[in-house]
């Protein structure tokens, strides 16, 4: 689903109202008292709204898709205090209200150079979710809605956030919002599965991993996401432990029925649930997608040797640094307005507000150095199907056929890596 935040037009402002009143009936009403209904109803009237955003003294930002439907809402008050956010019962745990409020957050530090903090009078179910964003609670508060709600306070300033690992848990939950967000709407086995593109991905990682696997092998997949390499080699009789962070995947993970198939939730830095050297084989086909911090990692990277054998294997998967500039910046017309994501050598400045960490093939080579493995390969997994995507699915099946030949006999070619979407290190813990 496809979404957009913007200022609230005025013709959208009986529309807004309605949602919000549907959304607190639902779920807040039931907290309290006839009075205070009263009191919120008075506060949402059409007229109490229009005459707040006619005098300065509140704007309302919505959600919208691209149908013009109306799917949250929030607002923000000249005293720099946040109100009135709704999400529609059918999109809320998509990482809406979380997008609005950071989108009110920075239009207070826009209004306001000096600002310190920002405020928020939370229903009693929405606490937790502010305390995740990094609000806190007002320990001392002299206020007429201290029986209502909670009021809460969000420090601007960096020395509010002196801890590091406060800050560290506050981008952690935005990062795993903006993944859950992201696959939400991403179908991972029809993209490997019925896509020729991505089906060269998953023809490709599955030959390698069969040039390394023998029978009785134990594999280990580390963001097995919704459990297609999972479910492929727990068909084919391979035990495998499938460790998945994100609860939207482990959903669909969950539907796969197998008594050889272990899940597990975890993630990728920390693997302690494993012993040392239990598994044959260790499937990293996700994870350095989205870890953007070095440290992180090396955290990721070194649990993936340690679980595995002496002799083992170890897949990790990347993206890389030519195919977003291919895809992204000159096919979508970026090149100019978006300069800036690029450094003087066209590098991708990598930001973990986007989804995807991607670096060159000589970066991630270099990075293994640093490790007890010793290299086997390198290998691009989908070639140029980026590129030729509209070709490549107007091929006849026999025509397919044929250019995955080639692709496999090509995709190890050092001059060719580089222009994959996906790459494919494979190494063997020493």
């Amino acid at each position: 689903m496809q979404y957009k935040i913007d200022y609230m037009k005025e013709l959208e402002l009986n529309t807004t109202i309605n949602l919000i009143k549907d959304v607190y009936d639902e779920f807040n009403k039931s907290d309290y008292e006839d009075d205070e209904i009263d009191n919120f109803y008075s506060f949402i009237e059409e007229d109490t709204i229009k005459e707040k955003i006619d005098s300065g003294e509140m704007i309302i930002l919505v959600a919208r898709t691209t149908y013009n439907q109306i799917i949250g809402a929030i607002a923000v008050s000249a005293e720099n205090q946040v109100e009135l956010l709704f999400i529609d019962k059918k999109f809320q745990r998509k990482g809406i209200g979380t997008n609005l409020l950071k989108y009110a957050v920075n239009l207070c530090k826009y209004n306001d150079n000096c600002i310190q903090k920002i405020m928020v009078n939370s229903f009693l179910c929405s606490v937790e979710f502010y305390r995740k964003f990094g609000f806190k609670e007002v320990e001392d508060f002299d206020n007429i809605y201290k029986n209502i709600y909670f009021p809460m306070e969000f420090f601007i300033v960096e020395k509010e956030l002196d801890n590091d690992k406060e800050k560290s848990k506050i981008q952690n939950d935005e990062i795993y919002e903006i993944l859950t967000n992201f696959y939400s709407e991403t179908d991972e086995e029809n993209r490997l599965k019925i896509s020729k593109k991505g089906n060269l991905e998953f023809i490709t990682t599955t030959t390698y991993i069969d040039k390394y696997l023998c029978k009785g092998d134990k594999i280990l997949e580390i963001g097995a996401g919704a459990g297609v390499y999972s479910n492929y080699y727990a068909n084919q009789g391979y035990k495998v432990d499938a460790v998945e962070l994100l609860d939207v995947n482990l959903e669909k993970l969950k539907k796969i029925k197998r008594n050889n198939l272990k899940i597990h939730k975890a993630n990728a830095t920390d693997l302690s649930k494993f012993d040392d050297n239990s598994f044959d084989i260790t499937l990293c086909l996700g994870p350095m997608y989205h870890i953007f911090t070095e440290e992180e990692q090396n955290k990721a990277i070194q649990e993936a040797i340690r679980v595995t054998k002496p002799c083992g294997k170890i897949f990790f998967a990347y993206i890389t640094n030519e195919s977003v500039i291919i895809n992204y910046f000159l096919r979508e017309h970026h090149l100019i307005d978006q300069k800036h994501l690029l450094n003087e050598d066209y590098i991708v400045k990598n930001n973990p507000n986007e989804v995807f960490y991607v670096c060159t093939v000589q970066e991630f080579k270099n990075r293994m150095k640093n490790f007890n493995v010793r290299y086997l390969n390198n290998v691009a997994t989908d070639g140029i199907a980026s590129i030729i995507n509209d070709d490549l699915e107007y091929l006849e099946d026999d025509e397919f056929e044929e250019w995955v030949k080639y692709h496999l006999a090509t995709c190890e070619r050092k001059d060719l890596i580089g222009y994959s979407s996906h790459a494919l290190y494979i190494c063997e813990k020493e």
